[in-house]
């Protein structure tokens, strides 16, 4: 996937991928499990852009006013929503991939050129939701 997506390392995420130990061990394959986990993404992605703000919780950077002058209205990545709406996941056995396969998105990601708005990535909820996600798909293993 080209462009801007999220990578989760055992950094911080451990309960995580210790729950997806367990549910592949059980199972053999995480694709099950991976999509609702993407779906999950998917609408919590859409929900901060709505909001304009960060996984985080902090508020984007708001426009200039020379932007708003040009554009003609003051929302933040917003022009078309092609970001958002091109933002997609992709599971395999062991993998979930997730983000967007335009380039420009880390240019607003990391503020390349432009201000800083971070918009991809994982906030404490999104974690403690994919938790309970895991620990839904464990139980149905074990019943």
């Amino acid at each position: 996937m080209a462009g801007a997506f999220l990578t989760i390392t055992p950094s911080g995420y451990e309960p995580v991928l210790e729950q997806l130990q367990r549910y592949y061990e059980k199972s053999g394959d995480l694709r099950p499990v991976l999509a609702d986990i993407g779906e999950m993404l998917l609408t919590s992605h859409r929900e901060r852009w709505q909001d304009e703000q960060a996984p985080d919780g902090t508020p984007w950077l708001p426009l200039s006013e020379e932007t708003i002058e040009r554009k003609g209205h003051d929302l933040i990545l917003r022009e078309h929503d092609y970001l958002r709406d091109m933002l997609n996941y992709q599971v395999d056995p062991l993998a979930l991939y997730f983000g967007t396969p335009e380039e420009y998105g880390e240019y607003h990601q990391f503020g390349m050129g432009v201000p800083e708005r971070a918009w991809l990535g994982a906030s404490s909820a999104d974690q403690q939701q994919v938790l309970d996600l895991v620990g839904a798909y464990l139980e149905g293993e074990e019943s």
